[in-house]
Order: structure tokens, then sequence, then C-alpha cells
């Protein structure tokens, strides 16, 4: 057992260092900081939500792991990398702890196995890491190995199965997908036994089970509600399930003790046939993440079902990893900057004198609102309302590697595997992306206009988005503003912000999605001359000091594309010197 134990932290390590390669690196991600702010408000002002974010089913909602965790990470004075480490790690420590139950058991295929789990782990943090399924793989391992450890041989085992409840509560409340990983586990404890005592345990299980979710995530637990709504709107798909349940539970009434195999392919089929349901149900996509609770029972089937011998199993084990490396790649910002950057702007923006809230609306860039919200995670909150917003502006660029700005930009750390490098700087900005008017316009109705100012999250057109009733940093949280029209009908949003100039001439361009079929483009100026240049560019003049105003607009319609709700809000803008124009033409998206 000593060499097993050696040989577990091995795996341990080496499943560290590939998952470390493989995730997506910590970053300026909507979700990350969205929970991240939740977060700080639990930990700083003790108002912690009753359900984590929405999850991309509709109706349904993440629990309160993931974020009590983020809170106890705020709560401690630590900063968000932590909480990244925290997640690869315990995916690599459920990794070592599939292989040392596997090797335990005398099942040869301990190294294919663990290299399956590990595969399904690193796919799922090649999308990300800091978010709600962070902790379904130690999760679901623990109630795997509880499975596997068995109840006590004496005695009704009713301890054992409040435990196993436990797990399953804390599952569930993790991630919906988990719940049904955790729903194979409890299938699965019944299989060896009598079918009395199976029923008991399974009473006690699930009763226990639905506490912990209950107490961990009220509002959470409202799921249960809306998968049944769902059940009751597919019918078909509710009868198949039905079927499948039925042999599930014929396959226990078996009073003769089953092969691990049995046990490990009942807890298997349960989670993997959910996410198949869902995705014939919904058409929603089955991505990594909704397996990553059931990998450990995947690969323990696995490593009991073949005959491996320990060579074969150690010869695909490699292959697995090396085709999951070679198919991920290293980990990279897909869209956004990563926390290093956002870590280098800090000290920018507080020599600049840039404070939260005050600070959206006052960075320019792509993804202007992740930057000002990353800058937030860490900036002191203020409880005061916005400042005049007369002060400098934030810059951001993504240039090439072979462009080098002169003056006063700074270099930021360089993002891994983008070929880009980001320069910022802080400057007397013209444009003000956070104040202004934003109106809707619908085909048929009047127009709705409401003031845009930082410091407040906006749903469709004024609409608290997120939690209507969170405290200061959630509602705060600029990224989540979105200005699409409730409905399909033809319409648009014009956006007219306020900028200030002392005289001369500037050039803004719109730093927008490249893959947008649907742009924001210039549509007027107040108090400055506008010479429009093509789709992107605005060339300001102004004659003397005052102020005025810069209007865009953006048409809907049934050909827009709807890549997903954050991309919706106000343009990105960026702005610069007359004799700058070819700089902010390299600009590129990172």
């Amino acid at each position: 057992m000593a060499r097993h134990g050696w040989q577990a932290a091995l795996v341990t390590g080496l499943t560290l260092a590939v998952l470390a390669w493989t995730a997506v690196p910590l970053s300026d991600h909507p979700d990350t900081l969205r929970d991240w702010y939740a977060a700080r408000d639990c930990a700083e002002r003790g108002a912690c939500l009753l359900a984590g974010s929405a999850t991309s089913f509709g109706g349904l909602h993440n629990g309160t792991v993931f974020p009590s965790v983020l809170a106890a990470v705020a709560g401690m004075g630590l900063d968000l990398p932590v909480a990244w480490w925290a997640a690869l790690g315990c995916a690599a420590l459920a990794t070592g702890a599939v292989w040392l139950a596997a090797s335990a058991l005398s099942w040869r295929g301990a190294t294919v196995g663990a290299a399956v789990a590990l595969a399904v782990w690193a796919a799922c943090m090649s999308a990300q890491v800091v978010w709600a399924p962070a902790f379904a793989p130690a999760l679901g391992c623990v109630a795997g190995l509880w499975v596997l450890a068995g109840p006590p041989q004496q005695g009704s085992g009713l301890a054992w199965s409040a435990a196993l409840g436990a797990a399953g509560g804390a599952l569930a409340d993790c991630h919906p997908m988990a719940a049904a990983a955790w729903v194979g586990w409890w299938l699965a404890a019944a299989v060896p036994g009598a079918v009395g005592r199976a029923a008991l345990r399974l009473g006690v299980s699930a009763a226990v089970a639905l506490a912990v979710a209950w107490a961990l995530a009220p509002v959470a637990f409202d799921n249960n509600l809306a998968l049944a709504r769902a059940a009751a709107a597919h019918r078909p798909l509710a009868a198949v399930g039905a079927v499948v349940a039925c042999a599930a539970l014929a396959v226990l009434a078996r009073r003769a003790p089953c092969r691990p195999t049995t046990v490990l392919g009942v807890a298997a089929l349960i989670p993997l046939g959910a996410a198949g349901a869902g995705h014939l149900g919904t058409g929603h996509e089955v991505h990594p993440r909704y397996l990553a609770a059931a990998a450990p029972a995947v690969a323990w089937w696995l490593a009991a079902a073949w005959p491996w011998s320990a060579r074969s199993s150690a010869v695909a084990g490699l292959a697995v990893c090396a085709a999951a490396m070679g198919l991920l790649g290293g980990g990279r910002v897909s869209n956004g900057h990563s926390w290093d950057q956002v870590q280098a702007l800090r000290p920018i923006a507080r020599a600049a004198a840039l404070t939260w809230p005050d600070a959206i609306g006052l960075v320019q860039g792509h993804a202007c609102r992740k930057l000002a919200a990353g800058l937030g995670a860490a900036l002191p909150w203020r409880d005061a309302g916005p400042a005049a917003g007369n002060g400098p502006v934030l810059q951001v660029l993504d240039l090439p590697a072979t462009v080098a700005p002169g003056g006063r930009w700074i270099a930021l750390p360089p993002a891994p595997h983008t070929g880009l490098r980001s320069w910022a700087r802080a400057i007397d900005g013209w444009v003000d992306g956070g104040r202004g008017q934003v109106c809707v316009r619908e085909l048929g109705l009047p127009a709705r206009c409401e003031p845009l100012r930082p410091g407040v999250t906006w749903g469709p057109l004024g609409t608290p988005a997120v939690w209507p009733q969170a405290p200061g940093h959630v509602r705060a949280y600029p990224w989540m503003t979105t200005l699409r029209p409730p409905s399909g009908r033809a319409s648009e949003t014009t956006v007219d912000l306020a900028f200030r100039g002392p005289g001369g001439e500037r050039v803004v361009r719109i730093l927008d999605l490249p893959n947008r079929r649907c742009p924001w483009r210039w549509t007027g100026a107040d108090g400055c001359t506008a010479v429009v240049r093509g789709s992107e560019w605005v060339h300001l003049r102004c004659p003397s000091a005052g102020q005025g105003g810069l209007r865009l607009t953006r048409s809907w319609g049934p050909d827009c594309d709807d890549i997903s709700q954050w991309t919706d809000g106000p343009p990105c803008l960026v702005e610069g010197h007359i004799d700058e124009s070819d700089l902010l033409q390299a600009v590129r998206m990172p």
C-alpha cells in the first residue's frame, strides 16, 4: 500500500502539471468576475446570496458551494489566483484518488481510468476554471469512493447512507448536472444487497440529500420544480427516462451481490443518460463540464471492465493524456485579458485616481467593461456615488508583437499563446463611456430612454439584471449591461455618450467584436464636428472648450447574431491624438 501511496502522489503531481498547462488562464471572464463580486459582498458586507448564478439551461441555477469557496478566499484577504489553483488542485487530487482506489481494488486498468478522468477534467478546465462546476470532480470522486467502500457489514448502515446523502446534497448544490452523477451513485449503492435494506438506505440518502441541498441554497433547490416542468413539457422524452429508470430499478431488485462493473455501470449510465436527454430535449450542447462529476464512475468502469495488463493500461493512459494535450493545447484566454494583465493595470489605475465604481466607462479598449470589472475586483469599494467623470481614462491596446508604441504607453505582461502584446496608459479623455443616455426604439412603440451611468446593473433597459435585491458590489458589476430590445421585432438602440473636448482634434475608434453582423455605427455628434471615416472611425474637431455628445446606433433584426448576453452592452471605444490613427488601426482583438 505504501508503494501505491507514492505512485498516487506522482499521478496527482503529473495531473496538476497537465491541468496547469491546458487550463484556460485566469482572466476577466464575466462569470468569474460576477461570482467574485458576489463573494466580496458575502465576505465584506455579510450579504450572501441564496443561490449561485443562472445556468445556460433556462430556469436552473447553480448552488452556493462555489460562491462559498470564493467568499472564504475573499474573507481571508486572498485574491482570485488562490481559487484558480484550488480548483486545479482538487481535480488533481481527485485523479490521484481515482488511480489509488482502482489500484487498491486490484483493477489493472487504473492508469487508463485515471487518464480518462484527467482528459474530461482538462477539457472542462480548458473552457473555464473558476466557475460553478470547479469542484464537481472532487465531490463526484468523494461520493464514488464512499459507495466503493460500501456500507458496514454490521448494523443498518443508516449513518453510511446519511453521509452519502450529504455528499449528494453538496454535489447537487455544486451544479445541476452534478446532481445526476450523485443519482447514479445513489442507485448504484443499492445494487449489492437485499431489496428491503437497499430501499431503506435509498430513502435515508435521498432525504438527507434534499435537506442538505435546501440548506445550502434554498433558491437553487427550486431546480427540482423546473426539472419537473421540463419533463411535463417533453412527455416522450420523460417516458423514455421513466423506462430507463425502471430498467435500473430492475437491476437493483437482484438479491445476489453484483459485480463491481454492474455497480459502476449504473453509476456511469445515469449521468451520461441525463446529459444525452438534455441534449435531445433542448438541443443544448453536451459540454465536458456536464460530465465532470460523472468522470470517476466512467474511469473506474473502464479500469474494472476491460482485461487490462499493467503495460497495456499504461500505454493506453499515456495515449489518452497525449491526445488530450494535443487536442486542447496550451491554455489561452479566448476573449479578454489574463489576470496578470489586469493586475498590472491596477497601479496605473490608482495613479490615475480611478476608484470603484467610478472606473465604469473610464476604461477604453476591447471588452472595456470586463476590464473595468477586473479592476474593480481589487480596487477599494466606494459607497459614495460616482465621481463627476472629468478625470483621466485608462486605455488598453492589444497590438501585434511587432508594434511598440512610444510615449507614455506601459507594456503589460504577455498573454500566453496569443501572439499579441498589451499596452496601457492613462490620458485626459474626451469620451465618457459610462454617462449619457440610452434609448430603445421598437417598431410601433414609443421610444424608451433612460440615463446611462456607472454603478448600475442594467437588464433589458433599466431592469436590474442578475439579482434585483443584490448588494452593492454585484449591482455595480458593469458587464451585465444589456441594451437589446426584449422582442424580436425590427428595432434599434441609440446611445448618446457624453464627451468633453478642451479644443483640438482627436480620433475615436469603435472596438466591437469582429464577427458581429449588426455592429454599432456613428450617427451624430453635438458640440463638436464629427467626420465619420468608415464604420469604425470618427474624427472629432472641437473649436473651443465645451461639452457635447456622441451618438451611436445599433439596429436589430432577424440576421443579428446572438453570441451571448454579455456582448450586447454599450460599445467599447478607444480615442487617440490626431497622429495616432495608425496606432489605433493596428489594434487587434485579444
